[in-house]
């Protein structure tokens, strides 16, 4: 009886600890949601970056317990300071020090264990795939970065793109916290078969990935 006792007491501090974390990353949602400036200090501080990559403008970034979100997308604030939409371009960056089973599902498809992509179907953005372009591997400056570039439909708040995404794991050697980022542009030729096509300039491109990655720092705070 006290185990039942204790166990629902646990449940129910749970539940209220989960309810604050929800209304603070409201709250940090509300603050952000015209003040482009707070958007971007936070985005940079999530990121470790000096400054955004050209061309991005931060949506949103926040810090809900043991997880840090951000969103970039390439239209520039609206008139009152609101994000805008992206157009063509846009970069989503997730860090969390629980990982649990959705990273290894997340690593097993990144790596090719596995071509089914349901466990980027969770949380908040969904990524479906119709083909896939290529995998690899980088080293930035110590960070190991698993990437797994596809041709598919992208789907965050009132945003849904076609195009091009590029998934990567990024491993840092002071933990085995779940970094995921997700960069998504658009496809060229998107009637071109995988095999005949070029990624040369776009968010599958290799060089582009690393050069654009380098921009930030995320294995610099730790876990």
């Amino acid at each position: 009886m006290l185990g039942v006792l204790v166990g629902g007491i646990g449940v129910f501090l749970f539940r209220r600890k989960l309810d604050e974390w929800k209304r603070h990353a409201q709250g940090m949602v509300e603050d952000q949601r015209t003040n482009p400036a707070l958007r971007t200090a936070n985005a940079t501080k999530i990121l470790h970056a000096e400054r955004l990559p050209e061309g991005y403008f931060a949506a949103t970034s926040i810090r809900f317990g043991e997880t840090e979100d951000v969103m970039l997308g390439d239209e520039p604030p609206g008139p009152t300071g609101e994000f805008s939409s992206p157009r063509d371009r846009a970069f989503i960056y997730s860090h969390s020090s629980l990982p649990g089973l959705r990273s290894q599902r997340i690593r097993a498809f990144v790596v090719g264990d596995t071509d089914d992509p349901s466990a980027l179907r969770a949380g908040p953005f969904t990524i479906a795939t119709n083909a896939i372009v290529r995998r690899g591997m980088l080293n930035l400056g110590g960070q190991t970065v698993l990437y797994c570039a596809q041709r598919g439909e992208m789907s965050v708040r009132d945003v849904h793109r076609l195009g091009l995404q590029t998934v990567s794991l990024i491993d840092c050697p002071s933990d085995r916290d779940l970094r995921l980022a997700i960069w998504f542009g658009p496809d060229p030729s998107p009637g071109t078969p995988v095999a005949r096509f070029d990624a040369t300039g776009t968010v599958a491109d290799e060089k582009e990935l690393r050069s654009f990655l380098s921009n930030f720092n995320v294995c610099e705070g730790g876990s």
